[in-house]
């Protein structure tokens, strides 16, 4: 009975290892695509507050022209 006590905790160990394998890639791709949509929310909130200022630049040029005619 020795014999197969051992074989089933090799056994056991190698699925545990395999597990362990599998969580840490899994961890780490889920903390790429955290970082990625970290990034892609910085990068939109940028382009908002660009096209914000450009809306207010065109604004003022805008009444600018209409006030020379």
């Amino acid at each position: 009975m020795e014999i197969m006590e051992q074989l089933f905790e090799r056994w056991m160990a190698s699925k545990l290892r395999k597990h362990d394998s599998i969580q840490r890639n899994e961890d780490n791709r889920y903390d790429n695509v955290d970082q990625q949509l970290t990034n892609l929310d910085n990068t939109a909130d940028e382009f908002e507050q660009k096209m914000e200022m450009v809306a207010s630049q065109m604004e003022k040029w805008m009444s600018g022209k209409a006030g020379a005619k």
